[in-house]
Parts: C-alpha cells; sequence; structure tokens
C-alpha cells in the first residue's frame, strides 16, 4: 500500500488514490468482467469498450473507501462496489443515445459505432445484472438504497430532456437534474457500504450527506469544462454540453449576469436547431469576460465543504484523508 502520509490530502493526485485502493480495484475489474464473459459477441464488444475506456472508476472507489473507513473490507463490499459501477456504466451508453454523442473519454461511443439499439439493449441488461451483484452483497437494505436511487436516476434523464426542451435557465432545477443524475449514485454509494459495514441509520445519512454533495461539485466542474480547451482531455469535444443545447450552470450564471439584449441573444442560440461553432465562440468569449468560470468553481467550492464537514463527522485516519483528497480531486481537475 502506498505511503499516502508522505503529504496532506489537498496535494494527492488521483493516481495516489487508486493506488491506495489499487487490489480492491483489480477485484472489481474482475467482477465486471465476470458479468459479460459468457454474454453475447454484441454484448461483450459494447460492454467492454466501456468498461476499457480509462473512467476513472469514482464511483466504486467510494463505495471501496466508505467500507475501509470503518475497517470494513469484505467480498459483499466488492460485489456493491461492482453493482455500483455496472448502474453507472448503463447510464452512460444510455445517455450516449439520447444526447447523440459520438465521443466518451476520447473514444467513439458505442452508438456512433453499433447503432442505437445495441448500446441500449446492452444497458438494459447490465443495469439488470447488477441487481444480481446487489442481491450477493446480501443485505436488503443496501438493495433498497441503490434500487430507489436508480429510479431517481432515470427520472432525473426525464427531467433534463424537459430543462432542454423549455430551455429554462433556472439554476434550482439544474441542481435537481445534476443531484438526480450524478449525485444520487454518488450518495447512494457511499450510504449502502455504510449500511454493509453494520453502521447506523445516522452514519449512513451523514456518509450519504458526504456523497451527495461531492458529486455535486463533481458534476458542476465537468460542466464548466466542457467550454475548455482541456475538454479533449475529458474525452469529449470542446462544447458537447453546447450543441446538445443542455442548459448547465455556466451558461445559468451567464444569463445570469447579463444585460437584457445578451440574455435575449444567449436565449436564441440556444433555441437555434442547432447552434453553430460561431455561438459556441460567442459564449466561450462571454463566459471569459464575466469571468463566469470562477463563479463556477466558486460554487462548487461551497459543496466541497458541506462534503468535508460531512465527511469530519468520523474519526481522522489514512483511508479519511483519501476520501478528503477525492474531495479536492473533484475541484481541482483540469480534465
Amino acid at each position: 500500500m502506498l505511503n499516502l502520509r508522505k503529504s496532506t490530502p489537498e496535494n494527492y493526485s488521483i493516481e495516489d488514490v487508486k493506488s491506495f485502493v489499487g487490489q480492491d480495484l483489480k477485484k472489481i475489474e474482475n467482477l465486471l468482467q465476470q458479468v459479460i464473459k459468457d454474454s453475447s459477441q454484441l454484448t461483450y464488444d459494447v460492454s467492454n469498450s466501456i468498461f476499457a475506456s480509462g473512467g476513472k472508476r469514482i464511483r466504486p472507489i467510494l463505495t471501496i473507501l466508505s467500507g475501509k473507513l470503518f475497517n470494513y473490507q469484505s467480498e459483499e463490499l466488492f460485489y456493491l462496489a461492482a453493482a455500483v459501477e455496472l448502474i453507472h456504466t448503463a447510464t452512460l451508453l444510455h445517455d450516449d443515445v439520447i444526447d447523440d454523442s459520438q465521443m466518451r473519454r476520447g473514444k467513439e461511443t458505442a452508438n456512433y459505432k453499433y447503432g442505437n439499439k445495441a448500446p441500449i439493449l446492452v444497458g438494459d441488461f447490465l443495469f439488470a445484472e447488477s441487481f444480481k451483484y446487489m442481491v450477493n452483497s446480501k443485505s436488503l437494505d443496501a438493495l433498497k438504497i441503490l434500487a430507489e436511487a436508480s429510479s431517481i436516476i432515470s427520472e432525473g434523464e426525464v427531467k433534463q430532456l424537459e430543462l432542454i426542451k423549455h430551455k429554462d435557465f433556472t439554476q434550482t432545477k439544474y441542481l435537481e437534474v445534476i443531484q438526480a443524475k450524478t449525485a444520487e449514485l454518488f450518495g447512494a454509494a457511499t450510504e449502502s457500504a455504510a449500511i454493509l459495514a453494520g453502521r447506523s441509520s445516522s452514519e449512513a445519512k451523514i456518509l450519504k450527506e458526504f456523497g451527495v454533495t461531492l458529486g455535486i461539485a463533481f458534476q458542476i466542474i465537468d460542466d464548466v469544462l466542457d467550454y475548455s480547451t482541456n475538454a479533449s482531455k475529458l474525452g469529449k469535444n470542446l462544447g458537447d454540453d453546447f450543441f446538445e443545447q443542455k442548459i448547465t450552470l455556466p451558461v445559468i450564471l451567464l444569463h445570469k449576469n447579463s444585460t437584457k439584449s445578451e440574455q435575449i441573444e444567449l436565449e436564441e442560440i440556444f433555441h437555434k436547431t442547432p447552434p453553430n461553432r460561431d455561438d459556441l465562440n460567442f459564449v466561450i468569449t462571454q463566459l471569459a469576460n464575466k469571468e463566469i468560470p470562477a463563479q463556477c468553481y466558486d460554487f462548487a467550492k461551497g459543496y466541497l465543504h458541506n462534503s468535508l464537514k460531512a465527511l469530519h463527522n468520523f474519526p481522522a485516519n489514512e483511508t479519511r484523508n483519501v476520501m478528503e483528497a477525492l474531495c479536492h480531486i473533484a475541484i481541482e481537475r483540469k480534465y
């Protein structure tokens, strides 16, 4: 195990975090491969393309760390972490179809390579397989938490479609969407691991708060980076969210900080089908001129503060340091 006491959590990298849970991640990867090893060739190809695409595995890492925080490490915890990643992977496949995305983590998306039908069906398959692993965790409470989270995630996708359709620049509705689509699974991962570790419901709820607020901060930064020249390092094209006409925090704050005439121009751009590269350049310039990215980072840091505050309800140890590190990585990452 890597000795992380050499520095403060603010200085850890994602590689340090992955090293801390390296053996655990290998077990999770094996479980993911077990799901598809006897599947059809198309199911294997679609699934493996996204399993092997270089994701950070933040959600299963959070699951494992939440168990380790209480010195709980068991086979059931690995099944739970794998179930969390299967749910996430299923949503990615479905999201790419809905968004008509062509790139995911720097590689062609499954829908771009195979058409829409295959990733939708494979996503359904992975989602169904996740419930098998939830059952293997031998905790009805953990299964209930992840089942409820899955329902909320699906509803979040519908809310996002409504937001796009109605071109709603409301901050409250945006936060509802990202809490449902992203933060809910973060919170379910941490809460269910605490339940599995035999902790009280109050402790599990505190750990859920840690996960949810971290998830919100994580998604806000993702949305900011969509307008950054570092977008390609995320495995995205610059302005993916823009061309999908997603109303994210940078756009909402730009609208809020604009004059009436500027607001009208921005609204007209987001009503175009589709907007063009000149429109994107205009928005990026306006974002920079009004220092919107800095406002978004400050907004995300408020959630980071709440996440760290929740985490500090638990005794300090090396695992808590790594969990703190994930908070800082979520905010400070450039890709």
